[in-house]
């Protein structure tokens, strides 16, 4: 996680760690490999409509990316 090797981790080291294991859990998660989360997709052994309306600020039904970081507000 240290990128610069100065021995300490700084906001944007831990910033990149973070965004690439999440990028690496969305497209785990992403099994037609669209870009996008459907609830399907989401719900592991079910459908998940609940879980991506809570995250779903555009109402398309699925998760970008950014939805995926953060609930609507």
């Amino acid at each position: 996680m240290d990128l610069n090797g100065d021995g300490k981790l700084n906001f944007e080291e831990f910033e990149a760690h973070h965004r690439a294991l999440v990028d690496r859990a969305f497209a785990a998660v992403d099994a037609d490999k669209d870009g996008f989360l459907s609830p399907g997709e989401v719900g592991g052994d079910g459908d998940r409509a609940d879980l991506v309306a809570a995250f779903d600020r555009d109402a398309d039904g699925r998760l970008s990316p950014p939805e995926f970081m953060a609930p609507k507000e």
